[in-house]
């Protein structure tokens, strides 16, 4: 009796502790052993969906790796960085002479996948897509650490499935790997938070200082990260470990900050760029997003050139580049000064689109190539609408109850790290490493409502629980204003396949790409363009048409316009445009020759000359402008006004045998001979080759009576112009000699 009540009770501990209901006291018969022992499920999970993560990535790749759009090209950050990136490979390692513009990171991964494959571009965008996959096992990795497997698997999951981190590591930016460091940090600052001690603090700092070289705005999360450890765990030791965070990423730091004083002769800690892309997010215009600034070119050379010249034209000295970024600076705080409450709404539109999940568009826009272009990321479910919301969902109901100090320490990298975004501005490509948290967040989230499915379905639980994730899902996803650049891609897109002549399909995209267009009449300027550099005139006529109707004041939307219904022979069409033109002052050279060629066309000769003659043509004018004005003066048939072209034109190029001759043409029109000869000799002599000199000069001869002269200056013109019919004609009228 006794001993059954022990079993009992042994089997009941058991059943307590978790252990497998092993009998007690019982005899054991021996199991046979499986010769396969089936995989853990704990490992299978994991590495289908790293399988599914690198298959998704790959596939993404292989749709638009090579799409022209992404290919690095002109003056945006793509090229900029692969020029750097061939200097690197080429072994200039300093990328002399001036401190770092860019951040440097991304550039020597560049450079060091150039210097192993030869500059091919293909091998790095491969290279981002492992990282990318490892992105996905870091972040795994991350959730498991504070919230356990099933959560980990879920985090993974959205992951492996989130299209936003599929596209940007394809593109040849520096957010390609954004992704990677912020998930190494974040893995390597929870195991330092958990389990302190100042080694793995020194390592999560040197990782965010990695993580700093690629993305300065993490420089804030070191900061923030340190004080809050500090202030709740208020230990000396506490403030030890916070000094070894601190350290290390002062440590990974350290050779840039010394490269920059080196070769720029500057204490600059890791790039000069901080002045105007502070400016750009804190001025009177400024609205959250990316604006071009007055006075500098919208591309990386120009900011880097251009910040200094117009910091050195308003303080009346030369700058450096850390002077030329200090001067940003101040004009962003003398405004933020004067307008405290602006800048304040600004702060916190800022701060709304970063946790926002409209796209905000920079040099490339990912709504474009998930909705506009065939390819997988139209089908992947994950994104900022769902990872926003539940995210945060997930990183405040998954607070443990132990470590909370630590993991308070931990979490503080996503208000920290939006907050370095928002102080700027923001796009989708800077605000994306606080993905990597929100990833793990939704493990935390979905975890949790999976535990407590039951007490979130009774109405004590459910409704609060439900109220606030519907709130966040309200807030994430509230329509705000934020251009992604999906319009700017589809003109690109139009431009593109115009340069490759695919005009049917250029013409079909075109229809509706005004509709939403932030500025049509741009756009529609630039494909005329486009158009008219490929010799397709109608089609130009068509749409500078439509982006003269959206914006009739741009002259020079007015003389494309005019130029292309001139050459598809619709002259009269063409004289309004050219006169609106004109009139706003547009190249008035080039516009009142067209006009002037316009007027004498459509037989309105006085209009003609009047334009001509009005014309400026300063000293700055070249003598071939001249030449041109003078024979449009000419045909017009007023001599004198061309005599003074021609005149001005010998006077700027003495030299000029062309002008010389020209100027006898219209002297010898006028019956002025003994001038018209002069000016034919001086032009034979300075151009001996040209048949055109002597023929004309063969003329004058004879009309001065000097056959003999007269018929050997002919005779040359038809030796240098064999098929010359009117020197021939001319030498049989001319009588022989004697």
């Amino acid at each position: 009796m006794l001993s059954s009540r022990v079993v009992s009770a042994a089997r009941r501990a058991v059943a307590v502790a978790g252990l497998p209901g092993v009998p007690i006291m019982a005899k054991t018969v021996p199991r046979k052993r499986s010769l396969k022992t089936p995989a853990s499920p704990s490992r299978v999970a994991p590495l289908a969906i790293l399988a599914t993560a690198l298959v998704v990535r790959l596939i993404v790749l292989a749709q638009l790796g090579g799409d022209p759009l992404l290919q690095p090209r002109g003056v945006l950050d793509d090229s900029a960085y692969v020029q750097m990136a061939v200097r690197v490979a080429s072994g200039d390692l300093a990328l002399a002479p001036d401190v770092y513009y860019l951040a440097p990171l991304y550039t020597y991964f560049l450079g060091l996948v150039f210097a192993i494959t030869g500059g091919a571009i293909q091998a790095a965008r491969l290279g981002q897509v492992v990282l990318g996959t490892g992105t996905v096992a870091l972040v795994m990795l991350t959730a498991r650490e504070w919230w356990g497997q099933r959560a980990a698997l879920a985090a993974g999951a959205l992951g492996a499935l989130t299209g936003l981190l599929a596209f940007n590591e394809i593109l040849i930016l520096q957010s390609s790997i954004d992704p990677f460091l912020a998930s190494l940090s974040m893995l390597l600052l929870a195991q330092a938070c958990r389990a302190p001690s100042w080694r793995r603090m020194a390592v999560a700092g040197a990782a965010l200082g990695l993580f700093a070289l690629n993305r300065p705005n993490a420089l804030l999360v070191v900061a923030v990260v340190c004080g809050t450890w500090i202030l709740s765990h208020r230990s000396r030791r506490a403030v030890l470990q916070a000094a070894a965070l601190g350290l290390g990423t002062l440590l990974v730091l350290a050779p840039c900050a010394i490269r920059n004083r080196v070769v720029g002769g500057e204490w600059v800690l890791v790039t000069s760029h901080g002045g105007l892309n502070y400016y750009i997010g804190n001025n009177a215009q400024a609205d959250g997003t990316y604006r071009a600034t007055p006075g500098v070119r919208p591309s990386i050379d120009g900011q880097r050139e251009d910040v200094k010249t117009t910091a050195s034209a308003a303080l009346g000295r030369p700058v450096t580049a850390s002077e030329a970024s200090s001067y940003y600076y101040g004009l962003s705080r003398q405004w933020m000064r004067e307008h405290p409450m602006a800048w304040l709404s600004l702060q916190m539109r800022k701060l709304a689109l970063t946790f926002n999940a409209v796209d905000v568009g920079l040099n490339v826009s990912y709504t474009y190539f998930a909705r506009d272009e065939v390819s997988l990321l139209s089908f992947l479910p994950a994104g900022t609408w769902f990872l926003i919301p539940v995210g945060l969902f997930g990183l405040i109901v998954g607070t443990p109850r132990e470590r909370r100090a630590a993991y308070v320490s931990w979490v503080a990298f996503v208000p920290a790290y939006a907050l370095g975004v928002a102080v700027f501005f923001v796009s989708s490509r800077y605000r994306m490493p606080v993905v990597v948290p929100l990833l793990a967040g939704c493990g935390a989230g979905l975890d949790w409502l999976w535990t407590r499915r039951r007490d979130v379905a009774s109405p004590r639980w459910g409704v609060p629980v439900l109220v606030g994730l519907a709130a966040l899902f309200v807030a994430a996803n509230w329509p705000m204003r934020a251009d992604s650049g999906r319009h700017f891609q589809r003109e690109e897109r139009v431009l593109q396949l115009i340069m490759d002549r695919h005009f049917a399909e250029a013409r079909r995209l075109l229809d509706g790409a005004g509709d939403g267009h932030p500025n049509p009449a741009a756009m529609y300027y630039r494909v005329g363009l486009a158009f008219k550099d490929r010799g397709e005139l109608a089609d130009a006529a068509v749409a500078l048409q439509r982006a003269a109707a959206v914006n009739p004041d741009e002259g020079w939307i007015r003389f494309h316009l005019a130029e292309a219904l001139v050459r598809t022979g619709r002259t009269a069409d063409a004289i309004p445009h050219l006169e609106a033109a004109r009139a706003g002052g547009v190249n008035p050279i080039a516009v009142g020759y067209q006009l002037a060629s316009a007027y004498r066309s459509t037989g309105q000769i006085r209009r003609a000359t009047d334009v001509l003659a009005s014309t400026p043509l300063g000293e700055d004018v070249q003598p071939g402008v001249l030449l041109q004005f003078g024979a449009s003066a000419t045909e017009i048939g007023d001599l004198p006004l061309a005599e003074r072209f021609l005149r001005e034109a010998v006077r700027r190029a003495p030299e000029s045998g062309v002008a010389h001759e020209h100027l006898g043409v219209v002297l010898g029109r006028q019956r002025r001979g003994p001038d018209a000869l002069a000016a034919f000799e001086t032009a034979v002599r300075l151009d001996p080759a040209r048949a055109s000199a002597h023929f004309h000069l063969a003329v004058a001869l004879a009309d001065a009576g000097r056959p003999d002269a007269a018929r050997a200056e002919a005779e040359e013109a038809l030796r240098l112009r064999p098929n010359d019919g009117a020197a021939r004609a001319l030498l049989e009228r001319l009588p022989r000699r004697k």
